[in-house]
């Protein structure tokens, strides 16, 4: 696997600036940057009168509860994968013909019990 390299890139969060090093890309690092300023100003919209540092406190709060029922979410469902897929194993598979069955040499013959 390629090594990425770690390049600068300069984001805006809560008004303040950061050069910060990632070996992401910076159109990712942007849409990080823009969900991030979302979340902070759908707080200080909710609480118009708490300073910007407890805004992004909670906004952060908020992710991490967010990241925490998503964790669960998928822990959930990896299990009951797993429970399937154990059923799909336990479940005899269908056994191929081993040999196929007889061709009807006269086409005017009904199969049985068809009138």
């Amino acid at each position: 696997m390629e090594k990425k390299e770690n390049k600068k890139i300069d984001l805006c969060l809560s008004h303040q600036n950061f050069r910060i090093l990632s070996d992401e890309s910076a159109e990712y690092m942007k849409k990080l940057e823009s969900s991030v300023n979302e979340r902070i100003e759908a707080v200080q919209r909710q609480y118009p009168s708490m300073n910007a540092a407890r805004c992004a406190l909670l906004a952060m709060l908020n992710l991490e509860d967010e990241l925490q029922k998503t964790k669960q979410n998928f822990e959930t469902l990896e299990s009951k994968i797993l429970q399937l897929r154990g059923i799909q194993r336990s479940v005899p598979s269908a056994q191929p013909a081993r040999t196929a069955a007889p061709a009807l040499k006269d086409e005017t013959k009904k199969p049985v019990g068809v009138n």
